[in-house]
């Protein structure tokens, strides 16, 4: 009587896991979210910034090409590189399943990587390989351009170590690698940046080593921190964006230093030009300013901390508690709780558990498939379905022989999953013996009413065939071939009757009857009484396989024999042959009943309601007993359709 229930449980969910670390794993889940946007998002505003770029060469709009304040603008062989780093860089971040971009950004990230290399090439060499004026002739030459329109050495530097790192990014899994380069590369357009901005060149005297353009310097910036963010949660971006307090100083200091140092540096050189102070005192007064805000941040940092310290504390008192009156409720129910690990081994139960005398001998470490004989192997079975399927199992009145007694237990095996595997499960089982007991008991008195029921039908349909027996015998001394063909007609109602309790007898279903099996019986029985010539009249039966209740089937049965026994006497004189149709059908719960025979038919002017033969009077009193209608239609034969709906018990007093 063992049954079971399968469900699921979310791979992401646990039953052991009740602790504060869920909110910080959101928290990070959140956060690694949103790097990801922020890659997705600089590629997309560096394929723009190349655009702008590019419209600013070929509408010649100094400004869209960084011309401001005196500054020199990006390259238009730049911004076809930036174009395809971009590209590249938002490809590599759309790529799934679907959609693998990642062949495409793969060849642009390698087209830049050539682009920077050749560029670089014709740098140290002095080689001019004719693809500086390729796609664009620069209209007029920048005062230290030794080539117009060749991209700067920092930039070609910068596009190689790029390049590499976009190919990496893709190709690779090697995240250190990819991002080391990212740094790199950033960190050489912040000088050329910080150089730009403090009007310095890196090397002086050099024209080819000059500063690289502000806006060139920025878009690759922006180049390095996609590809940073691209695996946030992978290399070095691991260690920034960790839920740790690593993780959280490097972001409160990173960010802010890199401003802060810049803005003093600015500070200084500003002060140095306009003879605030000489170079000595800006240092010192730099030394003390960076010393202090270090200082600052450093307080505000572990300031931050404490904070954060605070709510993990609290977090961790309200998980203690909270664990607390969980174990207080599980420790309280009636139901017996265990829980395994992934070997199958017990590491916690409760005291309902332990008080199941069927189980013993076990213990914390105890495995339950090889260690506790007392679960049979039925239950076994159920357990390892779990296992293997990682979906709840219910079970259902397993039996388990106790000291005393054969006990049943019922509950629920809930694996626990973590990472698509079994990680243990949870397991409840609760002593089902009385409710078992109490089913038996229902189910042994339900047998022995059908039996009751059944030796009543079989009773009621023995008793009908006596009366109708004791009406052969005593039509037998009747010498009145009317009141004979009385006796007779009533012997058939009580045969009509004792038909279907001998049904009802026969059926696994004591309430319900078939009407065509009943119908065909009931043929047979009147074929018997009233034909001599088998072949004189034709039956024909179309009905559907519908059953009926006994309150209905008893008058529809009477009916039936009403009707057939008038077509075969009255319908076909002097042994004429001809047919008989019987059809029933049911519509939304309503019937129809049709009986029909080619014969004589009645006379036209018969009132159907106010007939005076005793057949068709008590053919009218059983509609009326089903609540339904009757027609008659006499041309060609004659068709009786009856409607009517299924009589629902009455109870009797």
């Amino acid at each position: 009587m063992a049954n079971k229930i399968k469900g699921s449980l979310d791979d992401s969910q646990s039953i052991y896991d009740v602790s504060g670390e869920n909110i910080i794993n959101k928290k990070y889940i959140t956060r690694i979210s949103n790097y990801k946007k922020t890659s997705q998002l600089f590629g997309l505003v560096i394929i723009i910034a190349a655009i702008l770029v590019i419209l600013g060469w070929l509408l010649n709009i100094p400004i869209l090409r960084g011309e401001i304040f005196s500054l020199y603008g990006t390259k238009f062989n730049t911004a076809i590189i930036f174009l395809l780093a971009g590209t590249s860089l938002f490809l590599a971040n759309k790529t799934s399943k679907k959609y693998p971009f990642n062949y495409i950004a793969n060849i642009l990230a390698l087209i830049v990587f050539l682009s920077g290399l050749v560029i670089l090439f014709q740098h140290i060499t002095g080689i001019n390989l004719g693809m500086d004026q390729l796609f664009f002739t620069q209209p007029f030459k920048d005062p230290v351009e030794l080539i117009p329109g060749r991209t700067k050495f920092l930039s070609s530097i910068i596009f190689v170590i790029m390049g590499l790192a976009l190919l990496l990014m893709n190709i690779s899994k090697k995240y250190y690698l990819y991002q080391l380069l990212a740094f790199i590369g950033g960190f050489i357009a912040l000088s050329g940046f910080t150089a730009t901005i403090y009007g310095v060149r890196i090397i002086q005297g050099a024209d080819w080593y000059v500063q690289m353009a502000l806006l060139t310097s920025i878009i690759h910036m922006f180049l390095a921190i996609g590809i940073l963010t691209y695996k946030p949660d992978k290399g070095f971006m691991k260690t920034i964006t960790s839920p740790r307090s690593g993780g959280i100083i490097s972001r409160l200091l990173l960010g802010n230093l890199f401003i802060i140092i810049i803005l003093l540096g600015f500070i200084q050189i500003l002060g140095n030009d306009i003879g605030l102070y000489g170079s000595k005192t800006g240092t010192v007064i730099i030394t003390i300013s960076i010393s202090i805000i270090i200082l600052s941040l450093v307080l505000w940092s572990a300031n931050k901390l404490n904070i954060l310290d605070e709510k993990r504390e609290k977090a961790i008192l309200n998980t203690k508690e909270l664990e607390k009156f969980y174990g207080n409720i599980i420790e309280s129910v009636n139901e017996g709780i265990f829980v395994t690990d992934m070997n199958d081994q017990i590491i916690y139960y409760n005291k309902a558990f332990r008080s199941i005398d069927a189980l013993n001998g076990f213990d914390v470490g105890t495995d339950v498939i090889n260690k506790l004989p007392q679960l049979n192997r039925e239950y076994i079975n159920y357990y390892l379905e779990a296992k293997d399927t990682l979906k709840p199992v219910y079970y259902e009145s397993i039996p388990i022989k106790t000291p005393s007694q054969i006990a049943y237990f019922t509950g629920w095996i809930l694996p626990e999953v973590k990472n698509n595997k079994f990680n243990g499960a949870l397991c409840t089982i609760i002593n089902d013996t009385d409710r078992w007991n109490a089913a038996k008991q229902i189910e042994n008195s339900l047998k022995e009413k059908e039996m009751l029921l059944g030796e009543i039908h079989h009773r009621v349909k023995n008793n009908l065939q006596i009366i109708s027996s004791l009406l052969n015998l005593q039509s037998i001394h009747i010498k009145d071939p009317f009141d004979k063909e009385l006796f007779t007609e009533s012997q058939n109602r009580v045969k009509s009757m004792a038909i279907i309790h001998e049904k009802l007898y026969q059926s696994q279903n004591f309430t319900k009857i078939n009407l065509k099996d009943y119908t065909i019986s009931l043929l047979k029985d009147i074929m018997g009484t009233y034909m001599t010539d088998p072949d004189q009249i034709r039956f024909e039966l179309d009905a559907d396989n519908i059953e009926l209740n006994l309150e209905t089937a008893i008058p529809c049965g009477l009916i039936l024999n009403e009707l057939i026994t008038n077509s075969i006497k009255h319908a076909f004189p002097s042994g004429s042959k001809g047919n008989i149709s019987i059809k029933f059908r049911e519509d939304n719960g309503m019937y129809q009943l049709e009986v029909a025979d080619d014969g004589v038919g009645f006379p036209e002017d018969l009132d159907l309601e106010n007939a005076k033969s005793l057949g068709l009077e008590l053919i009218n009193n059983l509609v009326n007993q089903l609540d339904g209608n009757i027609e008659l239609e006499s041309n060609h034969g004659t068709r009786f359709i009856i409607n009517f709906s299924e009589i629902k018990y009455r109870k009797r007093i």
